[in-house]
């Protein structure tokens, strides 16, 4: 070895012990990046869409704002969403109210009209998803929740978006 080998030579090692991921590199030049690979607990996988939902209200009834994310690192596919009525009942009134003809909910099944791009999304850890769902009046008192399809690697599912813990009302 010459005196350049000798001042460019660097030494690394790592001896006895058990140190679970080791990065080692002699000379770095323009950066390095280290990408953790898909380690996810099983139970990330099983259940990997985190829900959260506040509620506003609108002029032409109630909004919806459901916010989804990835309890895991890999993308969760969202493949549809559909509102589920629980139950109903007739509506009593005290006043007269004007009828809407807009009844999602009244179909059978309830179905679910998207206003611009349609499913599927995808989400991840760091790439959030947020939909809007308006619900307008309707002939009966309603109360109804969404189902959402998602799939993970090798697992799929539903997760059931509600009023937490409980159904929306409409």
């Amino acid at each position: 070895m010459n005196d350049e080998d000798r001042t460019n030579h660097v030494r690394n090692e790592v001896a006895h012990g058990h140190f679970g991921n080791v990065v080692q590199a002699g000379i770095v030049r323009d950066g390095l990046h280290i990408h953790q690979g898909f380690r996810d607990a099983p139970s990330d996988l099983e259940n990997p869409v985190i829900v959260s939902v506040r509620r506003m209200m609108a002029p032409s009834g109630t909004l919806y704002i459901v916010t989804l994310q990835a309890r895991t690192t890999r993308a969760v596919i969202l493949h549809a969403a559909r509102p589920v009525v629980l139950s109903r009942r007739p509506r009593f009134y005290k006043a007269i109210t004007p009828r809407h003809f807009r009844t999602e909910l009244d179909s059978e099944p309830p179905r679910l009209y998207t206003e611009g791009p349609d499913f599927p999304f995808t989400i991840s850890a760091t790439d959030v998803e947020q939909f809007r769902f308006e619900v307008v009046g309707n002939a009966d008192e309603v109360y109804w929740q969404l189902e959402l399809d998602w799939s993970c690697a090798e697992y799929e599912g539903t997760v059931v978006i509600d009023d937490n813990g409980n159904p929306f009302e409409a």
